[in-house]
Formats: C-alpha cells, structure tokens, sequence
C-alpha cells in the first residue's frame, strides 16, 4: 500500500501532469468567464423592451384582432408595447404645423437612451432573415429600442436628425393600420427566426 502511495505521489509531482492540471484548470476559468459573459449578456437581453408608436387610432376590428394577437405572441420572446397617440382636436392650419404637433407628441415619449428608428420608405430595406440579425444585434446594445409611424406626412426634419435610423418595410403606401399589422408580424417574425421557430421558412 505505501509503495502504491509514493507511486501515486510521484505522478502529482511529475511535471506532465502538473502542466495538465494548470491547462485544464485554465480552460475552466475560461468556460465560466464565457458563461458568466452570456448570462449577463441574457439579462440584458430579457430587460429589453420595444415599443411602437404611431399617429391615430387603429378603428378597424379586424386590425385590432391581428395587432393583439401579434403582441401576445411576441411576449413572449420580449416586452413589446403599442402606444397610439392621439392628436388633439385643435384646429391645424397647415402641413408644416401638423408635422410640428406630431413631432412634439412623439419627443415627449423618447429619452436620450432609446435608440430610435422611423418607419420611412426611404429607409434601409431588409430581408426578414436580415432583419433578424439587426434586432439581434439591437437588443443587446440598448435597453430600449424605439420604432415610429408617423403621421400622413410622414416625419419633421426635428425627428429625422433625432432618429438613430430609418427603416423601410415597402417602397408601396400602405395605410397606416395595415403598416402597423406588416410591422408586427415582421417583428415576431424576427424572433421565431432568432428562437429557430418554424414559423419562418426559407
């Protein structure tokens, strides 16, 4: 049994060993710095919220219904909320003033942090696939991502120097309730692509 035991001590000893020790031991400290990174990096993840704003109501019932559906569907994957703004009965006088009351409507719900993007049809076009990868990459980079649809107009030059970027979902014109429903369904979309859900096909 002693003779065992300075066998077995000998071997600790050996350098071989040791230098395989330390390597795995390495290769351990760096497996959990990458998981500790990941789960940091989910957390920041699961705290992301997006929202999307637009001018007037959505009246039709068959908007609604898909719009409600859509939303509870991408709750699931992250906090989504739809917030209509409403313009005030106030008689406007010209496009340029109307543009302005929108403007202001929409300034008072974003912060410096948000990052925001217009749905403008001089946007950047995406496929679905790569509109996938950009929320990817968005939801990690900022806690709150913000999408606009404006009004008949479209955006004031206020809003397009304070938007981080314009996004387009067609060179068509689409009402803005139907813009609302392509959105939606692109955004969940994005995330059944990013969750591997067979929801998308190639």
């Amino acid at each position: 049994f002693l003779a065992s035991f300075d066998i077995v001590a000998s071997d600790v000893r050996s350098p071989d060993l040791i230098s395989s020790f330390n390597e795995f031991f390495i290769k351990l400290v760096i497996s959990f710095s990458h998981i500790k990174s990941k789960c940091l990096i989910l957390s920041k993840i699961q705290k992301m919220e997006i929202v999307l704003f637009s001018i007037g109501k959505t009246n039709k019932m068959y908007a609604q219904e898909m719009i409600l559906e859509y939303k509870k569907r991408l709750n699931k994957y992250t906090k989504f909320v739809v917030n209509e703004i409403r313009l005030s009965s106030k008689k406007i006088n010209s496009k340029s003033e109307l543009l302005k009351r929108e403007s202001n409507l929409f300034l008072n719900h974003i912060t410096d942090k948000d990052y925001v993007i217009l749905l403008d049809e001089n946007g950047t076009n995406y496929t679905s696939i790569n509109f996938a990868q950009k929320v990817e990459k968005l939801r990690i980079l900022h806690k709150r991502i913000i999408f606009l649809i404006g009004g008949v107009y479209g955006f004031s030059e206020i809003l397009h120097k304070k938007s981080n970027e314009k996004m387009s979902l067609s060179r068509m014109t689409f009402s803005h309730q139907m813009a609302k429903i392509f959105f939606i369904e692109q955004l969940y979309r994005a995330f059944t692509i990013l969750n591997h859900h067979p929801y998308h096909n190639e």
